[in-house]
């Protein structure tokens, strides 16, 4: 194996707007780049704001966009076999699916360049052809990349994928989060009170698989019947928004459920915060989490996906089965009544946080493709 020799390493991805895939590139494709190898980006879906773009260290003309309309873009996908043929990248380091669907179409006309894809969507998530796809792309595939090892065995096991063909390297979690930094003191900037017990959610609010409905109703029953001093905080935005804040003000808790909308400093809303918690139908190792778990909150989360790789029930948070919302609120109320246990959930969350470093993350991807 031959890790020394540098290579020209394309990262490929829809855009770098907000959003964990493409942080994710961000900090790989610097952390390539502080270690000597020749790094391109390239982004495939034209976009007003590519916010995340001005993290990337690299120099910026090593950032191109070839503005796909659709997936029959005969003249785009012309412009991508060009861009690879003038470029010459050792290794394609493709994200999100229609990037992969157009890098792994591409690998036949490059039987050279070695990519590899990465899975942030579980199969349940994916339409029949995509399924299809997805099996028979995987023989032009050096290695399909996934979060937690639950979401490889989905793979192997629902879409017939290879074992060989799948790695498991879990994302890395920012340093600022294992600043344990605590905001608390900050509570009323944000609207809430010194004494209110603060459960917090961060995810995008596109989707019905992040479960923001059944954290309603938990908050509404936990308000009702427990104490009007529970206070959710829900970080992140998206199309159902608007839905979910009707549906918080119907069920009269309005004044008990704070809709943060998308946050570039999401630690200062984690530091005021007692609880993490987490209502997703399914999940591959979610971010979020860990980043909470690093700033030493204790999580109370359906036990879907990777979740229970990381979380531990009654070590460092409690696992719920889903859609089981009295034992969701249970949870809650446990780590609420009892500040001790609340301590001790947070010393050892931020413990699991720690195997979750970027280093950690970097260290194993570069030896995956720079493997021989």
């Amino acid at each position: 194996m031959d890790t020394e020799r540098k290579r020209k390493i394309l990262f490929a991805i829809n855009d770098l707007g907000y959003g964990g895939g493409q942080l994710t590139v961000v900090h790989e494709a610097n952390l390539f780049f502080k270690n000597g190898h020749d790094v391109k980006v390239l982004l495939f879906l034209p976009r007003e704001k590519q916010e995340l773009a001005d993290f990337l260290i690299i120099p910026k003309e090593n950032v191109s966009i070839i503005p796909f309309k659709s997936f029959f873009d005969a003249g785009s996908f012309i412009k991508l076999i060009k861009f690879l043929k003038a470029n010459k990248p050792d290794v394609i380091l493709s994200n999100l699916f229609f990037t992969n669907f157009m890098t792994r179409t591409a690998k036949l006309f490059f039987p050279r360049i070695k990519v590899f894809v990465r899975e942030g969507n579980v199969p349940v998530e994916k339409s029949l052809w995509m399924k299809i796809f997805d099996f028979k792309a995987s023989f032009l595939t050096k290695k399909i990349i996934v979060n937690a090892a639950a979401i490889k065995e989905s793979f192997i096991k629902e879409l017939k994928i290879p074992a060989r063909k799948m790695e498991v390297i879990y994302n890395g979690i920012d340093e600022k989060f294992f600043k344990k930094n605590d905001f608390r003191d900050k509570r009323k900037d944000f609207g809430l009170k010194k004494d209110d017990f603060v459960l917090i959610n961060v995810s995008s609010m596109n989707s019905v698989k992040k479960g923001h409905s059944y954290l309603i109703e938990i908050a509404e029953k936990l308000v009702k019947n427990n104490s009007d001093k529970i206070k959710l905080v829900m970080v992140g935005d998206g199309k159902r928004k608007k839905e979910l804040e009707k549906m918080a003000y119907d069920r009269g808790i309005s004044g008990n459920v704070l809709f943060a909308g998308g946050q570039n400093d999401v630690e200062k809303w984690l530091g005021m915060a007692d609880v993490f918690v987490l209502t997703s139908l399914w999940e591959g190792m979610p971010n979020a989490m860990l980043e909470a778990m690093a700033m030493g909150l204790p999580a109370v989360a359906f036990n879907v996906g990777g979740v229970e790789e990381a979380l531990e029930d009654g070590v460092n948070g409690f696992l719920i089965k889903p859609e089981d919302q009295n034992g969701f609120i249970g949870g809650v109320l446990e780590i609420m009544a009892n500040r001790e246990l609340r301590g001790v959930m947070s010393k050892r969350a931020i413990e699991t946080a720690e195997r979750f470093t970027w280093s950690n993350h970097f260290e194993q991807l570069e030896k995956l493709i720079c493997a021989e």
